[in-house]
């Protein structure tokens, strides 16, 4: 895997605030 825990964790928190805001919206 090329993502550390830490870079997949940000990832993957960026994901849901966006999919949140986007469903705000």
């Amino acid at each position: 895997m090329g993502l550390s825990f830490k870079e997949f964790w940000v990832y993957k928190r960026m994901i849901t605030i966006v999919r949140k805001a986007s469903g705000n919206a």
